[in-house]
């Protein structure tokens, strides 16, 4: 709507300043001695200036037009940036909830004692807490805020479960049953479908919003 309204201002003021000019034109042209007669008239200089102060006034209306288009295009750059980096900072935990999930099943699809020395519980809690400190009604996107939410409350069973199976293990000094190692990696699992789904729909977003993620 404002370029249409910019662009009609312009040609208005392109057709004032055309027949303004034309008419300088024919003055001084051979054969139309009546329009250089009209400019001698005494009111020419009273209609001189009337066209001026129309000019004047389109060319105001003009710039008040652009000015407001330029307003309107810097908040909504401001506002596009601004939803990029909350939709940036959810891509990023919703990998690292990726990779600690991911831990968990390879840990117990490979078991070794390194794979199960990286699995760190207190860097899960931290990441629910951050997930829940998340203004959820500032990110765009309904999806992404469901997927944060469930994301944290997956993150925090995951790891009250994990420490749970390590203090049963400990005490007994048995390893943990399949049918537990089995329920942790489908838990795992379906945190992991959760957290791509949501960096899909997020990158999807970001794209959408002139961003970039690699």
């Amino acid at each position: 709507m404002a370029k249409k309204t910019r662009s009609t201002t312009a040609t208005a003021g392109a057709v004032v300043l055309s027949l303004f000019f034309g008419g300088v034109v024919l003055a001084f042209y051979p054969g139309w001695s009546a329009v250089g007669r009209w400019f001698g008239h005494d009111s020419a200089a009273a209609w001189v200036q009337a066209v001026g102060s129309v000019v004047a006034i389109i060319a105001a209306a003009g710039v008040a037009v652009y000015q407001v288009d330029h307003a309107r295009r810097l908040e909504e750059d401001r506002r596009k940036t601004g939803e990029i980096q909350r939709l940036s900072v959810v891509v990023a935990l919703m990998a690292r909830s990726y990779g600690l999930a991911k831990d968990v099943v390879t840990a117990f699809r490979d078991p070794s004692d390194y794979h199960f020395s990286v699995i760190d519980t207190p860097l899960m809690r931290d990441t629910v807490e951050t997930l829940r400190a998340l203004p959820l009604f500032e990110i765009p996107g309904g999806m992404a805020a469901i997927d944060i939410r469930s994301t944290a409350r997956y993150l925090d069973m995951l790891a009250d479960n994990w420490e749970s199976m390590v203090a049963e293990v400990q005490a007994s000094g048995a390893p943990p049953s399949e049918q537990s190692a089995g329920d942790m990696v489908s838990f795992c699992e379906e945190l992991m479908v959760i957290n791509d789904e949501a960096m899909k729909e997020c990158k999807a977003a970001i794209s959408a919003r002139g961003g970039k993620w690699i």
